[in-house]
């Protein structure tokens, strides 16, 4: 029978000996298992090496379909632009031409619209305006007109002629009249003092006291006792007191000749020489001096005579129907 160990033996410098035994099927099973670790790395080895070439085909692959992708964004953004960039050259271009041609559809509509505006504002401002002329007339008041700058030829003048749009010699003839009756018109006594109704018109009347024939030199307005009494136009208190049957009394100058007087009131609110505008309050409606009554006494004068108020206040509501 064959020996079943086999013996290593290793022998040191001082001859000691040294002795390894190993059986046959200890050996077998080395070289079997080294064999099989063997393998099994080689297998490994192998899968790792196909997983990191595949790995990097994948890599490549994307790299081509990323690079393929921005490719063709970046030519379609291109694309895009070139477009935009075409069509506002060619907008611009027609624009060039329009301007050159003189042509502007969209422009000129809106030319025409705003000079139908003007041209109504200046009819209607010209229909109020000879209305205005009209008071004024009535009341003996003529406005002046600017006087013509004469031009001595035979002096130095020059400069461009440029000329003003949109303005003749009609439409500056009507705002020299505008500008003269906007100043004259604060200072005319137009509208009704208080809002109450007309119980005594102006002229010849059946005195209400006595019952004899008389002249009212005023209007009577029907008021409650310490209703408001408003001036008529802007101007100056001249007189502010107890005046006899008119009882407590104001009396207003307005300049070019125009006065206006407020009787029987019940209080006085202004005194004499007091800058007042239209509308200011001047006092309360009352019962004071001749009356059988709360109400106003109204009178407008003219150069110290009195005037009819009722052609005043036909141009106020004249006035106020036209806005």
């Amino acid at each position: 029978m064959p020996d079943d160990q086999f013996h290593i033996i290793i022998s040191g410098e001082q001859g000691r000996v040294i002795r390894i035994p190993f059986s046959r099927k200890k050996l077998r099973l080395f070289a079997i298992c080294s064999s099989s670790l063997m393998l099994a790395l080689l297998v490994v080895s192998i899968l790792t090496i196909y997983s990191i070439n595949k790995k990097a085909t994948s890599l490549d692959t994307s790299t081509a379909e990323i690079n393929a992708a921005w490719s063709s964004e970046t030519a379609t953004d291109d694309f895009v632009a070139t477009k935009k960039a075409d069509r506002e050259i060619h907008r611009l271009r027609q624009k060039i031409a329009i301007y050159e041609n003189g042509k502007d559809p969209v422009g000129n509509e809106l030319l025409k619209e705003k000079e139908a505006i003007v041209q109504n504002t200046i009819d209607d401002l010209a229909e109020r305006n000879a209305m205005l002329d009209k008071l004024f007339q009535s009341v003996g008041i003529i406005t002046p007109r600017r006087k013509k700058i004469l031009i001595d030829d035979s002096a130095g003048s020059g400069g461009p002629f440029i000329e003003m749009p949109g303005v003749d010699a009609k439409a500056e003839e009507l705002l020299d009249r505008v500008d003269a009756n906007l100043k004259k018109i604060s200072y005319i006594p137009v509208g009704k003092p208080i809002n109450g109704a007309v119980t005594s018109p102006y002229g010849a009347r059946r005195d209400p006291i006595n019952g004899r024939r008389s002249f009212h030199e005023g209007m009577d307005f029907q008021g409650y006792r310490g209703e408001p009494i408003h001036a008529t136009a802007d101007g100056v208190v001249l007189r502010a007191f107890c005046n006899g049957g008119y009882g407590k009394y104001v009396e207003l100058d307005h300049g070019n000749g125009f006065h206006t007087a407020y009787g029987h009131m019940t209080r006085i609110k202004v005194h004499s020489g007091q800058h007042i505008k239209r509308g200011t309050v001047i006092g309360f409606v009352g019962n004071t001096g001749r009356s059988t009554g709360p109400h106003l006494h109204y009178e407008v004068k003219r150069s110290g005579s009195p005037v009819n108020p009722k052609r005043f206040l036909s141009a106020a509501a004249l006035v106020q129907s036209k806005k």
